[in-house]
């Protein structure tokens, strides 16, 4: 008898699977990739616009000293070296402003960029998912064969025992474990169709393996073993039934006399 293979050693995942499976990590590091990128150009762009707010703060107030300083050396030329200073640090803060302004501006520009690669990323990886269930449902499909085989190589013992107790419970007349023996069944995978009862409740239909042909050696011999009961059974339950006969009718009187007429009995 040749060996039957199993699931086990037929698994294994097919080019389909493990290229859907590459290109699925693929798409998943460079999603990732792409939301490093957006937080890191949130962060850079929260920093710009609070260097602009201090920058902002700064230029104002530094104008306003030198502005000061500037009427002061008007009247006394000693306060020029701090005008000259002041005027380096007005200039200053104007270009942290222009610096911080310009950041502002590249990351509000590559914000909806990097969003929009951002969603490209999510449906790519949505469709790559759907890659890897139809290659997963085609390897599913290719080892359904080997489990049919495997089911209909590992039945014939329990086949054996369950169409034995079957003809018991045919040839008996109280049946012998009717209920179990109703419901077990082991379907060929290959054949088995789910049908929908409602309610969310299945049942599987199909060729039930444990059923084997009426003319199997093992269910004669019980068939013979218990014809007697099954005669004798059917004799009590089809005999007729005892009927008495019916009692002599009473004797017929004249009205107003003592003369009694018997009437003869009928055989």
């Amino acid at each position: 008898m040749p060996k039957v293979q199993s699931l086990a050693s037929a698994l294994s995942l097919t080019p389909d699977v493990a290229a859907a499976l590459a290109k699925a990590q693929a798409a998943l590091d460079t999603q990732q990739q792409i939301v490093f990128a957006i937080r890191r150009v949130t962060e850079e762009q929260g920093n710009a616009v609070a260097a602009l707010k201090q920058s902002t703060e700064d230029l104002t107030r530094l104008e306003k000293a030198h502005v000061l300083t500037e009427a002061k050396a008007v009247v006394d030329p000693q306060h020029q070296q701090e005008v000259v200073r002041l005027k380096k640090s007005v200039d200053k803060a104007r270009e942290a402003i222009s610096t911080a302004q310009s950041e502002i501006d590249r990351c509000e520009r590559l914000r909806p960029v990097l969003v929009a690669e951002a969603q490209l990323a999510d449906e790519a990886i949505a469709s790559v998912s759907d890659e890897i269930k139809q290659a997963g449902m085609d390897m599913a499909k290719a080892l359904e064969p080997v489990f049919s085989e495997q089911v209909r190589s590992a039945v014939g013992q329990i086949a054996k025992a369950v169409s034995q107790a079957r003809a018991i419970c045919a040839n008996l007349p109280a049946g012998f474990m009717r209920e179990f023996l109703d419901t077990i069944r082991i379907v060929d995978p290959c054949q088995a169709q789910i049908v929908y009862l409602g309610y969310g409740d299945t049942a599987i239909r199909g060729p039930d393996l444990l059923q084997l042909p009426s003319d199997d050696v093992d269910v004669q011999a019980i068939a013979a073993i218990l014809k007697p009961v099954v005669d004798m059974e059917r004799k009590c339950r089809t005999h007729s039934k005892y009927r008495p006969p019916e009692p002599p009718k009473a004797p017929y009187r004249i009205r107003g006399s003592t003369v009694t007429v018997h009437r003869p009995v009928s055989a």
